[in-house]
């Protein structure tokens, strides 16, 4: 069998130091480990570079190749960036490195590194293997596979999306009584749904005001009657969802003032969309 192209670009792999960085964004999940030689391992098929496309048709590995798989379910609608970033004996790398991603059991994309993908070749020299534009829905199983040629071999993967809050990262503050923060602003609408609890709808008559602001800017305030239909609604567990959300907002926060004077906060952070 020949020697698949994506082996011997690995095999001629150099490291070098250097250091890699990933842009400041949330995660949906992150995740790292190691790759050693007793791993789980199988034959792989080079993915096209250019597309970033599993190949079933493409050429396989000569022998089982040891990988790491992560696991998770998806928690939001819409596309993904999947980056990976590693080392082999101390150096940052991901030249002995390859990722493939699956949805519900079908393989989606995959990557590896390769001079021959020159839209991606800065990436690559910064130590940033990745996976653009990946689509996943609420409830998809994600699984991604983690190849090294090389082992034992670090990674670290992130899995970002835009307008979306860490997953391990909850809304902080003391008006979670009150309100809540959701997981994700929608970057298409510009909005998102911020939750009215039932202990806010039946002391409505006690709140002054509910304000809902973007990077300490107000985009919405609720009183009066307006609250009071929004505090109905909830009851019925129907959130008030906010619009108008500005597209590099990274912080939401929900301040409610209770007549007697006190004020109740809960703050959420996100990637800009």
């Amino acid at each position: 069998m020949k020697t698949p192209h994506f082996l011997a670009a690995f095999g001629a792999a150099v490291l070098l130091p250097m250091t890699f960085g990933v842009s400041a964004a949330h995660a949906d999940e992150t995740f790292s480990g190691t790759v050693e030689g007793t791993d789980s391992s199988k034959i792989f098929t080079e993915p096209k570079v250019a597309t970033d496309q599993c190949d079933p048709a493409g050429s396989a590995t000569g022998s089982p190749v040891t990988y790491d798989a992560v696991q998770f379910v998806s928690q939001s609608n819409g596309p993904r960036r999947i980056v990976l970033t590693g080392s082999v004996e101390g150096m940052s790398t991901v030249e002995t490195f390859a990722i493939y991603a699956y949805r519900n059991g079908a393989c989606v994309a995959a990557d590896y590194a390769s001079e021959d993908d020159t839209a991606e070749l800065a990436e690559l020299e910064a130590g940033v293997l990745d996976l653009d534009n990946v689509a996943f829905a609420v409830g998809d199983q994600v699984r991604i596979e983690v190849v090294s040629f090389v082992q034992p071999a670090a990674w670290k993967i992130s899995v970002m999306q835009p307008g979306t809050s860490s997953a391990t990262t909850p809304a902080s503050g003391n008006a979670g009584k009150y309100v809540g923060l959701g997981y994700q602003i929608d970057c298409t609408t510009h909005s998102t749904p911020v939750a009215l609890t039932k202990k806010l709808a039946k002391k409505v008559d006690d709140v002054k005001w509910v304000k809902v602001k973007a990077n300490g800017a107000t985009v919405k305030k609720l009183k009066g009657a307006k609250l009071a239909k929004a505090a109905k609604k909830a009851k019925k567990g129907a959130p008030y969802v906010v619009a108008g959300i500005p597209a590099g907002a990274t912080q939401l926060s929900v301040e409610v003032k209770l007549d007697n004077g006190k004020k109740k906060t809960l703050a959420r952070t996100y990637s800009a969309c």
